[in-house]
């Protein structure tokens, strides 16, 4: 009984994230119903970037953000280290360039997704919340992602795949 109240809690608490992992479920399982063609893999896919933007929208929220308001100056000057920035991108890289490899078997086209994936995201904080991105730092970025994904590729060449 404790478990499920502390559960009912968290999702109170947290209830951005869980509109939108709930909503994805929902929506992923009517899709599953309707088109015989969505699979668990693009429910996984749905449910994980419903679930992403989730904590986007939480993180905003308690930051007292507004998801289409442009973050202060005071804030915005507070940033994560290259290093640890750089492994992160490398982690997201192997995971879902894995994720990639395992749907289209094909290295060039899983790459290639892997960076155009990032596109909507450059676009919302060029256009929508206005901040400038320099070509440095998206060439770090790409760096770190495509790092990630070789490391990915060795891993299912290897024999050791997922």
């Amino acid at each position: 009984m404790n478990s499920l109240l502390d559960l009912i809690i968290g999702a109170l608490l947290f209830w951005r994230l869980a509109v939108c992992f709930f909503g994805s479920v929902f929506i992923s399982l009517m899709l599953a119903m309707l088109i015989p063609a969505f699979n668990g893999t693009s429910a996984l896919l749905l449910v994980l970037l419903a679930s992403s933007f989730g904590i986007y929208w939480h993180a905003r929220a308690e930051a007292g953000i507004g998801v289409l308001e442009k973050i202060p100056q005071k804030i915005a000057s507070s940033q994560i280290s290259a290093p640890v920035a750089f492994l992160g991108l490398a982690f997201i890289g192997f995971f879902f360039g894995a994720f990639l490899l395992q749907l289209n078997e094909s290295v060039f086209l899983s790459a290639l997704a892997l960076l155009l994936s990032s596109g909507p995201l450059v676009i919302w904080h060029r256009w929508v919340l206005g901040n400038r991105i320099s070509w440095p730092y998206l060439s770090f970025l790409y760096l770190g992602i495509l790092l990630g994904f070789s490391a990915s590729v060795f891993f299912m060449g290897s024999g050791a795949g997922f």
